[in-house]
């Protein structure tokens, strides 16, 4: 009995401790886990805040640049118009030097603050194009609101600004539908340490000083203390860089301790089941056992004596299945010694007929090889291919720059690209259908590609009308010579002609070039052309305009 006794615990053990370990290891990831979801739903619940305020100054602006403010101040029209915005802010327009209301709604809270204060508020916007939020105000008892400014600058200065009030109101409905589940509840807190508003809809606290206020706490990090509700919290905290708000999570310290105390009485509970457990089943297994390796042991050896195995029942179903598999081993071995003499006569018939089955799906996979490279090359060239035109797409235009440009700057040589539009080439597709506009554009490529005297230059289509061309090696007097042939080879390709498509097609050039000696990147190069071609639009079109690197390319070292 005693060695029953010790067997149990020897093997209760072991298991008692993996269970403690596993109990303690889930209350402290379950703490881990609050903590990890408390910090993560700050930071959503700071984003969330930070683009409404975000999207609040964003309507702000574009009602700064309103026309109806433009002109000799009449603002008749825009207090009408304050009546249709459906913002939700309070909105005014506020004479910035003196704070007074231009104009506003009747039942509007600017009205409640002293001009002076609204100079106040308002004074920051001179010299900027927006003020960031401002702390929390209570122009009227029980009406909270936060202004926000944005000046409305005409001729260099801002005689007016508009000043608009978010209801405190507004943010707690916010963090409302930010939906912030228990154990967890959050505040917004403004630069004085007042509470905004709270995920609370009962007890928001609006005005009241949070526990934070006076700390100088960063911009973000966690604190242990006292809630809003004076109750013991580990509180996640961080600060919108935009607004200069903190936005504060907390939970409560029960809510972190309450997985270890449930571990602590789990563990205690499974300590003692499992010692009785063990004692019971110690005794029953350890009997079990040893029937059952007896006459293991006795098959055992018949076995070895080749004797006759007996079958006979054991007290554990595994053992049986033992026992029958050293009676049958016996027969097995006899029928191995058969079928290995059958084996070695079928073996050489089986090897022949492998080796052609090998030598067959050799062949095939050669094959496949075969068609996959031709359908890879295929595939590359479709790839760098446009479809209606044959000439290299933008895909390879890409790469053919960026090689060319390395060579020139490494070389110190001179690269010219031009970027070209087929003018008015809309109306030829609104007045003959894309089919006719298609024939036209194949048309035009092979002129364009037929002119190109020089081996190295290349020409691709890189979007609807639009194509360009690289010129290694050419300098922009000698690109000016080139877009000259262009335009007339262009001429060359007949439109069927309407009251408003002429007979001929015409482009539009712009150039480019970077000469020996400057360095840049093939972005400014084609960005410099691109310019270019739309100067060349604006001036007529069915002409050739230049663009200058040299504002974005500095000298290369010598």
């Amino acid at each position: 009995m005693r060695l029953l006794t010790c067997l149990s615990i020897a093997v209760a053990l072991p298991f008692l401790l993996a269970v403690a370990f596993a109990l303690l290891s889930y209350a402290q990831s379950e703490r881990a886990g609050l903590e990890r979801e408390g910090v993560l739903a700050n930071a959503q619940l700071t984003a969330r805040i930070e683009d409404a305020v975000r999207q609040q100054f964003a309507r702000l602006r574009w009602l700064s640049l309103s026309p109806l403010l433009d002109g000799s101040g009449d603002v008749s029209r825009f207090r009408e118009k304050l009546g249709t915005l459906d913002y939700g802010l309070d909105i005014s327009l506020v004479e910035t030097a003196t704070g007074r209301l231009v104009a506003a709604l009747d039942d509007s809270l600017a009205q409640a603050l002293p001009a002076e204060r609204r100079a106040a508020l308002v004074a920051p916007g001179i010299t900027a194009r927006w003020t960031p939020a401002l702390d929390l105000m209570e122009p009227l008892p029980g009406r909270f609101v936060v202004p926000l400014v944005a000046p409305v600058h005409r001729a260099g200065e801002a005689r007016y600004s508009l000043l608009a009030l978010l209801p405190a109101a507004r943010l707690g409905q916010i963090m409302g539908e930010a939906h912030v589940l228990p154990p967890f509840s959050a505040s917004l807190v403004d630069r004085q340490g007042r509470i905004i508003a709270r995920t609370n809809p009962v007890e928001q606290r609006t005005g009241q000083l949070h526990p934070l206020a006076g700390q100088r706490p960063r911009d973000s990090g966690m604190r242990s203390g006292l809630n809003p509700q004076g109750i013991e919290a580990l509180s996640f905290y961080k600060r919108s860089p935009f607004t200069g708000w903190i936005v504060s999570s907390s939970v409560a310290v029960d809510a972190l301790v309450a997985p270890l105390h449930r571990s602590l009485w789990l563990i205690g509970s499974l300590v003692l089941a499992l010692l009785v457990l063990s004692a019971v089943f110690g005794y029953a297994i350890t009997s079990r056992l040893t029937r059952t390796t007896r006459g293991l042991i006795a098959a055992a050896q018949a076995l070895g004596r080749r004797l006759p195995v007996d079958a006979r029942e054991l007290p554990l179903r595994e053992g049986n299945e033992i026992l029958r598999a050293l009676s049958a081993a016996s027969l097995a071995l006899d029928e191995q010694d058969c079928a290995l003499r059958r084996a070695n006569e079928t073996l050489e018939a089986r090897v022949e007929e492998r080796t052609r089955a090998l030598n067959e799906a050799l062949r095939k996979a050669e094959a496949a090889e075969a068609m996959a490279v031709r359908a890879g090359n295929e595939l590359a060239r479709l790839a760098t291919t446009d479809a209606l035109t044959t000439l290299a797409n933008r895909r390879s235009f890409d790469e053919t720059i960026a090689g060319h440009f390395a060579c020139a700057e490494g070389e110190r040589a001179a690269l010219s690209l031009l970027v070209l539009d087929a003018d008015h080439f809309k109306r030829v597709n609104d007045e003959h259908g894309h089919d006719v506009g298609d024939a036209v554009l194949q048309a035009l490529a092979e002129r364009l590609a037929a002119d190109l005297r020089l081996s190295n230059d290349r020409i691709f289509r890189i979007g609807g009308e639009e194509f360009a061309v690289l010129l290694p090696g050419t300098s922009q007097a000698a690109a000016l010579a080139v877009c000259a042939r262009l335009h007339a080879a262009a001429a060359t390709v007949s439109v069927p002609a309407t009251p408003i498509v002429p007979g001929s097609i015409t482009i539009s050039i712009g150039m480019a070039t970077l000469e020996p000696g400057h360095r840049s990147v093939p972005a400014d190069l084609y960005r410099a052309a691109d310019r270019a071609l739309y100067r060349a639009k604006r001036s007529g079109r069915n002409c050739t305009q230049t663009g200058s690197l040299l504002d974005e390319c500095l000298p290369m070292a010598s």
